[in-house]
């Protein structure tokens, strides 16, 4: 009997297919003028969708938002589709049981395609032997088509398939500026504020929210997808799933009009990596993934931002210091830092790494409300810190710095607060303008150098360079010269960089070890015929490295000497015993 179907009926009309010439199954159908399409599956209940302005939905036998794209993506494909055989009725004439024989007795599919008062109905029956091939029929029409079985790819084997997986509505979720949880006796409420573009903490107290992590959320839940249709009953026991009452409730509102809300219940027993989960007012039990939603049950302070500044670097334009003396450092508009009252130039490196500095200062949350700040350092604060945003001027923001008991506490001026932050990161911050002043000591070219003066417990040696470029020893001086060795320090000296600049007073050299190191290095330098000599003096080391003094346009200044520079070049090739390490004594400075 097989034999015979194959031979007999799917080989002719296999040899026939390919003598005719292909044609459209559904002739002038434009998928945009489909209002409705029924779906009906083998076993299964008859689905209906319905054309909105924007997307599709099921509307029996219950309502819900359809897969939109699948829906799209079947019309557009029954568009498309060219049949590639035929059975005419004048070949079924002759077969009584064909609608038995062809499956169409119980079709595998059933569309009906509704464009205005015009429908079309096509039965899907079985495969053909092969089953690379599918039979169709219009339901009303002539004869049986054959279509290739790969349209079969595109229409969902199970309901819940033509059902939209999306969670929540993307469009709404964007809409609320006020976020709503709660978690059994615990919750928080999270406020946009459309001034400043920001989320704040409003409830239970307020406080400015952690924006990375709302955005992070709020986008996680506008992406999650459901894992699973579990019931579609509105009058069905929520307690079972954990959702009477809901383990944690997720709102979003627009001003006081809600929008969407989100229960979520129990994990799922034989999915613990899921929970169950409902949106209020649609009939469904759902399960998602936990970890979407496992973040939204933290207190409230893991919402708040634990950057003391919520300004980025690039927006500062000024920053005022006031404590044991009081500057400001403002940015021109070719980005130059200048110095303010002292008139002098900000350095660009240092500049640029204390604003990164101040932009990501995370801080550690002490106490949520204080009144009496006295305890904590505050009420005779070390320092104030206000940075500006000339773009902004009302965002403009200031902290207090203060110690007690071990800790370093801040505050900012417009909240009551109160945090607390690194010894490391108040190291960074400048008590001095000198701190942040421009770190260039000189600048020469190693061709410039004509004579060095090396001075050192007591003696001295001395370097001469001839007209030939030549070096040589001076009277009285003796040693080794190596040139490469001694141009290459030159080169490096040349464009000495102070690691910070220090707070300094000419008669405190014997404070610093200068007497007592006894160790400096003059370089007498010739610009052009302008002849100057630079000279360093060396003291102890303040923390990793060794204090030095230069003069520069007649003022001495202190400063920290880089200590790769110290050991690897000068105490190797520009001292009277090279090689020989220095016992610098330890200055606290």
């Amino acid at each position: 009997m097989l034999f015979g179907i194959i031979f007999f009926v799917e080989r002719p009309m296999r040899l026939k297919a390919q003598r005719e010439r292909s044609s459209s199954l559904l002739p002038g159908l434009r998928p945009e003028n489909v209002q409705a399409l029924q779906v009906g599956m083998a076993g299964q209940q008859e689905l209906r969708f319905e054309r909105t302005k924007t997307n599709w939905m099921l509307t029996s036998p219950i309502t819900y938002p359809a897969r939109t794209n699948k829906i799209n993506q079947l019309l557009e494909t029954l568009s498309l589709v060219q049949w590639q055989g035929r059975i005419t009725p004048e070949e079924l004439k002759n077969r009584p049981e064909s609608t038995e024989e062809f499956g169409f007795s119980r079709p595998q599919f059933s569309l009906i395609l509704s464009e205005g008062k015009y429908k079309r109905h096509l039965d899907f029956g079985t495969n053909t032997y092969f089953g690379d091939q599918v039979f169709a029929k219009l339901v009303g029409g002539e004869g049986i088509y054959i279509l290739d079985s790969q349209i079969l790819k595109v229409l969902p084997k199970n309901p819940d398939d033509w059902r939209d997986t999306t969670l929540l509505p993307p469009e709404l979720i964007s809409r609320g500026n006020l976020i709503r949880v709660r978690a059994g006796t615990r919750g928080l409420d999270l406020s946009y504020d459309s001034t400043n573009e920001l989320w704040r903490l409003s409830w239970p107290f307020p406080a400015r929210a952690d924006q990375e992590k709302t955005e992070s959320l709020r986008k996680s839940l506008a992406l999650t997808q459901i894992e699973q249709f579990v019931m579609d009953d509105p009058a069905a026991d929520l307690q079972p799933f954990g959702l009477q009452p809901p383990e944690l409730e997720i709102s979003f509102l627009q001003g006081t009009n809600p929008l969407a809300k989100l229960d979520i219940g129990r994990s799922s027993t034989n999915s613990p990596q899921l929970v169950y989960a409902r949106v209020v007012n649609r009939p469904s039990v759902y399960l998602i993934p936990r970890e979407q939603t496992e973040q939204w049950k933290g207190p409230p302070n893991e919402f708040r931002d634990r950057h003391l500044l919520n300004i980025a670097p690039s927006e500062m334009d000024r920053i005022d210091f006031k404590g044991e003396q009081t500057f400001s450092a403002i940015r021109n508009t070719n980005g130059v830092w200048k110095l303010n009252p002292q008139g002098w130039i900000g350095d660009p490196e240092a500049m640029t790494d204390l604003t990164l500095h101040l932009a990501n200062i995370e801080v550690e949350f002490e106490r949520t409300v204080v009144t009496d700040f006295s305890a904590y350092g505050l009420s005779n604060a070390l320092m104030e810190v206000t940075v500006h945003k000339f773009s902004a001027p009302t965002s403009s923001v200031s902290f207090q710095i203060g110690t007690n008991v071990g800790k370093i506490f801040v505050r900012r001026t417009d909240d009551e607060f109160i945090n607390v932050i690194k010894s490391d990161d108040l190291d960074q911050i400048p008590f001095s303008p000198q701190h942040v002043r421009h770190r260039a000591v000189w600048n020469f070219q190693s061709s410039d150098v004509i004579a060095i003066r090396i001075f050192q417990q007591g003696a001295k040696r001395e370097l001469k360079r001839n007209e030939k470029f030549e070096w040589s020893f001076a009277a009285n001086s003796q040693g080794v010269i190596n040139t490469f060795a001694l141009e290459e320090a030159l080169h490096r000296v040349g464009g000495l960089r102070a690691v910070i600049w220090h707070d300094f007073n000419a008669q405190d050299l014997d404070k610093v070890g200068i007497k007592e190191v006894d160790y400096a290095i003059e370089f007498e330098i010739n610009r052009a015929g302008a002849r100057e000599v630079l000279r360093v003096d060396f003291g102890g080391f303040s923390r990793i490295n060794p204090l030095a003094v230069v003069t520069v346009n007649g003022e001495k200044r202190l400063f920290e000497f880089p200590i790769d520079l110290f050991r690897n070049i000068l105490l190797k090739d520009l001292t009277i015993e090279p090689g020989r390490d220095l016992r610098l004594p330890k200055i606290a400075w």
